[in-house]
This record gives C-alpha cells, sequence and structure tokens, in this order.
C-alpha cells in the first residue's frame, strides 16, 4: 500500500465498489447488490451495502488534512432509518480506503476501487 495520496475532487467523483469492510464478509456486504460508494460532483453522492442505502453529503478538505475527505450520511437500514459518518482517503489512484459509523452504532472500515458500473439497488 502507499503513503496515502491527496485528494483532486475530480478524482473523488464516481462509482467505487466496496470491496471489502472489516466488521463483514463479501457475501453479507453484497446482500442486496453489489456494495457502493458514489460521490458526485456537488459534493454529495449515495452508498448501499448489506440492506443500508443512504445520501452522503462530502466536501474536499479545503484547509484540512489534503489525504482525506470526511462525509455524513442518512437513509435506511432494512427499512429503519440510520445515519452516520465516514470519511475515505485514496491508498492508490484508483483504490481509496475509509470508515462508515453509524449514529450510536457500528463502525467499519472498507476498501473500494473505481467501478462506474455500480450504483443504486
Amino acid at each position: 500500500m502507499t503513503d496515502h495520496l491527496p485528494f483532486v475532487r475530480s478524482d473523488l467523483v464516481g462509482s467505487w465498489r466496496i470491496t471489502e469492510m472489516s466488521e463483514w464478509d463479501q457475501d453479507t456486504i453484497d446482500l442486496m447488490g453489489p456494495a457502493f460508494i458514489i460521490f458526485d460532483d456537488h459534493g454529495l453522492g449515495l452508498l448501499g451495502f448489506i440492506a443500508v442505502e443512504g445520501g452522503i453529503d462530502w466536501e474536499p478538505p479545503g484547509d484540512r488534512d489534503p489525504s482525506r475527505v470526511d462525509f455524513t450520511w442518512v437513509g435506511f437500514d432494512d427499512n429503519d432509518e440510520a445515519s452516520g459518518a465516514g470519511w475515505v482517503t485514496f491508498v492508490e489512484p484508483t483504490v481509496i480506503a475509509g470508515r462508515i459509523t453509524f449514529h450510536q452504532g457500528m463502525r467499519s472500515t472498507f476498501r473500494a476501487v473505481r467501478d462506474e458500473s455500480v450504483g443504486p439497488r
């Protein structure tokens, strides 16, 4: 794994296939279809894994750590309202890693690869 690379907004924009999470195996992660996280060029996006689906709100790092982007998310976990936060960083030009948290609940690190074929289920 390389050192964390600085973010360029356009590098992050797009669809990413979640390929691993620390708390669940791949079959569980892909329960409802391929797990994903999407960042659009307006600071919004989507995520989906297991039975979790949500919208994200993100912003470029600005004066903060240039290797990391933070986000919040709100949505549903198997039809129950859910929300949380997370962060991502580049580990390679086409690989990101980060952490997704549930408000007052689980936390999981994740790794994702660029894959424009994944998205909302």
